[in-house]
């Protein structure tokens, strides 16, 4: 485990199978450490997916757990990527905060996600793994 102890949690487009430049900058800035889920529901934006998090145990968005080395250029990035850095006026269309990761139904890390921050009401649902 990074011994910062900062961690990420991804899921849709900046998932490794969707290979990136983001993807390469995840991957050279963190350690894969497995596949783990949050509590969350996934909606279709505009082609890709937003989380928002869910207190309902069964709502889960399934994605990938990294042990961050290098937090202030990976997450000086992935904020530029999704405008929640403090050049872009708020409210952001997404915003990062820690929330709980588990791996096999067990508490596993708090980690770094990228939650939804607009309203969803218009949106449609995805299924848990549709990304």
């Amino acid at each position: 485990m990074a011994m910062n102890n900062e961690f990420l949690f991804v899921y849709g487009t900046l998932k490794n199978k969707y290979r990136s430049n983001l993807t390469n900058v995840i991957a050279h800035c963190a350690k894969y450490i497995g596949e783990g889920y949050m509590h969350g529901r996934l909606y279709e934006v505009d082609g890709y997916p937003g989380m928002i998090p869910s207190s309902a145990k069964d709502d889960r968005v399934v994605g990938e757990i990294y042990a961050v080395d290098f937090p202030d250029t990976l997450f000086r990035i992935l904020d530029q990527y999704e405008q929640c850095s403090s050049e872009y006026p708020e409210p952001h269309e997404y915003v990062r905060k820690r929330l709980p990761v588990y791996k096999d139904t067990i508490f596993f890390v708090e980690a770094w996600v990228y939650l939804y921050n607009w309203d969803v009401s218009s949106l449609h649902r995805l299924g848990n793994s549709s990304y």
